[in-house]
């Protein structure tokens, strides 16, 4: 990581600020002595986002409903200290629809930018494109020349995605910021995002999260994903999560949890370490055997893992988790959204 982050409890932030002179004995520099401010480029705007896919200008890739096949959540903040700011953005899509136990195609991007330097910015993403079988190897792409990728969001993907029904009874507070970062793939391939209305981590929200169960929508459920979370807190005050799949009878499967609380970032995002223990990785290994799964990935889910969690405010009022969670090379939460 490129900076320090912050260890919080279950009952709000604190934020702190520091001051001081800002000369010494009131002296003003001269002229020749005054450094000018760097100018910032904002690649990525602070914030969560929501995501969809599009083979090529023109329209999102659809499913039978009419809506997008595809959809994911995506997270964006600026890390480092003035004058050497980098914005960090991760975001995973996953197709959704079919069958539970019928695989599906997902990508997995992370980004990285000086937002003082042009010739700093790469992207990586990892994906896995499925042709009829139940599992794949992941694929990977990368550039250091990021900002050949990285577009504006035209209008039309605008519209489409102002338009798009991302899940049920999901109604979020969409901005006029978003960009679309095109790949490198065999077959052209746009991920689009739009930034959300996304709501702070204080303290009345995080109570709430305690003894919370979140879902992920039936329809966009896959049986190797991570699709139930559950938040709990601790005797010293701090809050951990949670994490099962769950298989056609409703029955949690590959289980892991966190073993301490979150680090925040920004006030904004809570990221928790998941691991699952030895009886749990027995149980899972032959949960996934039997849906075809491989070896690489059954290795990948016994191994520690991350949880990027955020929060997007919907006109009904009630939030909406933004959820990506990475196994080794695997994205593992499917779209991302998780309703209470």
């Amino acid at each position: 990581m490129l900076r320090s982050v912050l260890m919080v409890g279950v009952l709000g932030l604190a934020l702190v600020g520091c001051g001081g002179s800002n000369s010494d004995n009131g002296v003003k520099p001269g002229p020749d002595k005054i450094k000018p401010k760097p100018i910032l480029i904002d690649r990525y705007p602070e914030g969560i986002y929501l995501g969809s896919l599009a083979n090529d200008a023109g329209d999102i890739v659809r499913g039978v409903n009419g809506y997008s096949q595809y959809v994911g959540v995506g997270f964006a903040v600026d890390v480092g200290t003035v004058g050497q700011i980098t914005q960090e953005f991760e975001a995973s899509i996953a197709e959704i629809g079919g069958e539970a136990n019928q695989a599906g195609d997902w990508y997995s991007l992370t980004t990285k930018a000086s937002k003082t330097d042009k010739l700093l910015h790469d992207i990586d993403l990892n994906y896995c494109v499925y042709e009829g079988a139940t599992s794949c190897p992941v694929a990977q792409a990368s550039t250091e020349i990021g900002d050949r990728l990285l577009k504006p969001l035209s209008s039309l993907h605008r519209a489409q995605l102002e338009s798009n029904r991302f899940a049920p009874n999901f109604s979020p507070i969409l901005t006029n910021k978003g960009f679309t970062v095109e790949t490198d793939l065999v077959t052209p391939t746009s991920l689009l995002f739009v930034k959300t209305q996304a709501l702070q981590l204080n303290g009345e929200l995080m109570r709430s999260l305690v003894g919370s169960e979140w879902l992920g929508p039936t329809s966009h459920a896959k049986a190797s994903h991570y699709s139930r979370y559950r938040f709990q807190q601790l005797p010293s005050g701090g809050l951990i999560i949670n994490a099962s799949m769950l298989d056609e009878q409703g029955q949690a499967q590959c289980r892991v949890t966190s073993e301490r609380s979150f680090n925040a970032k920004q006030g904004l995002l809570m990221t928790f370490s998941v691991e699952m223990n030895l009886d749990e990785q027995l149980n899972c290994n032959t949960y996934l055997k039997n849906m075809g799964q491989s070896d690489e990935f059954v290795k990948a889910l016994q191994t520690p893992q991350t949880v990027t969690i955020g929060f997007i405010a919907g006109e009904s009022g009630l939030p909406t988790m933004a959820l990506k969670q990475v196994a080794g090379d695997y994205s593992v939460a499917g779209s991302g959204l998780f309703m209470r």
